[in-house]
């Protein structure tokens, strides 16, 4: 109930969606915890209802994505990330036809199509699984840390190879999962990426 004028302050001042400016005032009013590691745990969560509307599965050629997850480095299924932290973006893939070539790959991107940055499990095709049966399932896991600032942000994925014709994309989702990085208490970093920015001011001259 105290929360009730600044949450409907924010709405009034801004295009935050409900759920951002509740957290924001939920984290703004935290009490400062002693411990680095406890305090870290306290924003990360899972919440089951963030999945985006705009993912689009391409045609499938032999193989399918399924199960998007990002995991804690011990194992704990989160959406709502801490700044600084590393992460695990895993999902699985299904073969129903004999691959050869075969690579993953993940992107990070904001929910405006802009591409921040991601991986692919193989640099060259030298590197790249050299064949894959038909009924195999993998699951791939990539690693990844968070140095984004406080904002919602979408997740691709995608696996190629060959499978009955050329070396392309076997399947790709866009959009297929999202997180969010949670507000941090007196944060004064700007933009997508944080680059653990320092600031100092010297006055050089005084007025005579």
């Amino acid at each position: 109930e105290e929360k009730q004028p600044l949450i409907r302050e924010q709405i009034l001042n801004s295009n935050q969606m409900l759920d951002d400016v509740i957290s924001t005032a939920n984290v703004a009013e935290e009490p400062k915890l002693e411990k680095e590691t406890d305090e870290r745990l306290s924003r990360e969560s899972f919440e089951s209802g963030l999945k985006p509307s705009s993912t689009i599965a391409y045609a499938s050629h032999g193989a399918h994505i399924e199960s998007p997850s990002i995991l804690t480095i011990s194992g704990q299924r989160v959406n709502h990330l801490a700044r600084g932290e590393s992460y695990k973006y895993t999902y699985l893939v299904k073969f129903r036809r004999e691959a050869k070539k075969v690579g993953f790959g993940m992107l990070i991107k904001t929910t405006s199509g802009v591409e921040l940055g991601g991986s692919v499990s193989a640099s060259n095709a030298i590197k790249t699984l050299s064949r894959v049966r038909a009924g195999a399932t993998y699951l791939i896991e990539f690693c990844f840390q968070c140095n984004l600032n406080p904002g919602t942000y979408f997740l691709n994925a995608g696996v190629t190879g060959e499978a009955l014709g050329p070396e392309g994309y076997l399947h790709r989702v866009v959009d297929i999962a999202m997180f969010r990085v949670v507000p941090e208490q007196g944060d004064r970093s700007t933009g997508y990426v944080s680059f653990n920015c320092s600031s100092e001011i010297k006055e050089i001259r005084s007025p005579s």
